[in-house]
């Protein structure tokens, strides 16, 4: 909540988010509730339209990537980046 509270305070069109250092994968109830209720609402309620994701170098929690962004790219535009000055750059490009 506070990610989209964010968003439209400061008029934002883009999340660059790093996922290299999680622990473990989301539960599959938060990645069902973020891609099912809180993403769709978010992108309704601000000009979020860009996500860059750098994910996660664990092998077993990077099974699930493919098909989150598959489900992201329904509503904004996604890139998958394992560099963060690339994802910085992409997202800066974003208006």
């Amino acid at each position: 909540m506070h990610a989209r509270n964010l968003l439209k305070r400061y008029r934002l069109t883009a999340i660059l988010a790093d996922h290299r250092d999680m622990p473990d994968a989301p539960a599959d109830a938060d990645r069902e509730w973020l891609l099912t209720e809180w993403l769709p609402q978010t992108v309704a309620e601000t000009g979020f339209t860009r996500y860059a994701v750098l994910p996660t170098d664990a092998p077993q929690h990077r099974l699930h990537t493919s098909g989150v962004v598959r489900d992201l790219a329904r509503h904004v535009n996604v890139s998958v980046f394992d560099d963060l000055d690339q994802a910085a750059a992409w997202i800066s490009t974003a208006q």
